[in-house]
This record gives structure tokens, sequence and C-alpha cells, in this order.
């Protein structure tokens, strides 16, 4: 019988003998990468882990991740939607209305960069503000994953014809 599947009893642990719990590894991808869109035109790759632990309902969370989206996308209230983008991708952006981002520009600003960007990675055309950050496929338990090398060249390729000069 192998050790890890073994559930019967075991020898006791003696002085520098690890206890072995009964405790699921965490759930969810290890890192996970997602891509931030600045205002001031940046497309920055960032990687944080993804483990999930069960929130206060049960259901897994990938705290570390969305902390980080969170603080890099609105660090000043913290609150962001998601919307879906093709090839599994999701974009996150501060749950703010184009009306209060325009009176607080110094929070919200412009971010035209990600305005193209968006639409053309198949978000519905809007004015977004602030930071944006672009993630990978969420599973069927909303799990996150990491961003494949093909999403990664639809964002560089994305990013390459935003910045294009208009003719």
């Amino acid at each position: 019988m192998h050790a890890l599947t073994d559930h019967g009893a075991r020898p006791a642990a003696g002085p520098g003998t690890p206890l072995l719990a009964d405790t699921p590894p965490p759930a969810g991808p290890g890192p996970v990468s997602f891509v931030l869109i600045t205002p001031t035109g940046g497309l920055l790759t960032r990687g944080v882990d993804g483990h999930a632990v069960p929130d206060e309902w049960g259901a897994l969370y990938q705290e570390t991740l969305w902390a980080a989206v969170a603080a890099a996308v609105d660090p000043h209230r913290r609150l962001v939607n998601g919307i879906a983008l093709e090839h599994g991708m999701r974009a996150k952006v501060a749950d703010v209305s184009p009306d209060v981002a325009a009176t607080m520009p110094e929070l919200y600003p412009p971010n035209p960069l990600a305005w193209a960007m968006l639409t053309i990675l198949g978000a519905p055309a809007g004015r977004w503000h602030g930071t944006v950050a672009i993630t990978g496929r969420e599973d069927e338990d909303g799990l996150t994953a990491p961003l494949t090398d093909h999403q990664f060249g639809l964002i560089g390729h994305a990013h390459r014809q935003a910045l294009r000069p208009r003719r």
C-alpha cells in the first residue's frame, strides 16, 4: 500500500519527523500570470500564487491572485468587475462609471490603450479608466488559470495593433 494513500495507523512521530496531516493540498494552479495595461501605455506581466482556499461559504477562492488584481486595478477602493474576452480571457476593470471616473481623473485616468486592446480582444466597445488587468481562463469552479503562451501572443498582437497610428 502506498504511504500517501494509506489512512491507517501511522507510526508515532519521533524527534525530527514531520507530522503528516490529512488535509488535502491547496486547490488551483500554482503561480498565475496576468497582464496589466496602464493608463500611461505600459503593458506589464505579473505573477502571483494561484492556490485557492475555501472562503466563508466553502467555495474555493484565489485570495492572493484577487488581492493583487484589485490592488493594481483599483488601489483606492479595490472594487473590480470582469468582462469576458475571446479565447477564454477576462478583463478586470475598476468598478467605476465613466461619469464618476471623469470627476476623479487623478484616481481613474482614461486608458485609451485599454479601450483599443480590449475591443480587439472581443470586449464590447467601452471607455476604461485606470489600470486594466487581463487574466486567463476560469474553470467550472471559478478558478483562474495562468495565461497561456497563445493568450500572451494574442495580448501582444492587440497591443501592437492598438499602438499603430490611425490613418
